[in-house]
């Protein structure tokens, strides 16, 4: 081998030991990607924080008025890929919860990206779980009704959510929801039913 080729494999090695990442180690400097949620679709969610939600639960005649927090509380949910080299993707989620102190319970709200890219809105409320991709659906097939009347109030344009993970839907228990006024009713798997009064 003569010394220019020796000196030429030499470097050859040395650059490619330098320019790749162990797989033991990682990567030096591991490339952070963002995948927020745009804000088009936070706009879908009519809660800001602070507000008072009151609903009646129908079953018991009771009214019960949930606070809410004063804002979202923004999380990142992180996947790793690559073969050689490590990429982060923080996708953005967000949370909110309505308490009330009076009876112990809580409407609990997330929105957030799964790894797959896919938007998720749920609502934990009592055994109710709701986890549900058609929120951003521009598809007519979602919206149920144009109007209905709550509780002496007519709402307009109504959605009804459920748990999309399921197959087929489920709809005997979920919610009424509209984009500007928010979950307008709740029904529960236990038969529980509890409607909106008022949402300042």
């Amino acid at each position: 081998m003569t010394m220019r080729i020796k000196i030429v494999f030499i470097s050859l090695v040395f650059l490619l030991f330098y320019t790749s990442c162990s797989k033991d180690k990682g990567c030096n400097g591991t490339t952070v990607e963002y995948a927020n949620i745009p804000q088009s679709n936070k706009d879908l969610i009519p809660y800001k924080g602070g507000e008072t939600l009151t609903f009646l639960h129908v079953n018991t005649g009771d009214t019960v008025t949930f606070i809410g927090e004063s804002k979202w509380t923004s999380y990142s949910n992180s996947s790793f890929g690559g073969a050689d080299c490590v990429i982060e993707t923080r996708r953005e989620g967000r949370g909110i919860a309505y308490s009330s102190k009076s009876n112990n319970k809580a409407i609990v709200l997330n929105q957030f990206l799964s790894s797959s890219g896919t938007m998720y809105f749920e609502i934990n409320f009592d055994d109710l779980y709701i986890n549900t991709a058609y929120l951003w659906s521009t598809s007519p097939h979602q919206k149920i009704q144009d109007s209905i009347t709550i509780q002496s109030k007519n709402y307009y344009n109504i959605y009804f959510y459920s748990d999309d993970n399921i197959s087929p839907q489920p709809i005997n228990y979920g919610c009424y929801y509209t984009r500007t006024d928010g979950i307008i009713k709740l029904f529960t798997k236990t038969g529980d039913v509890w409607e909106l009064i008022s949402k300042k």
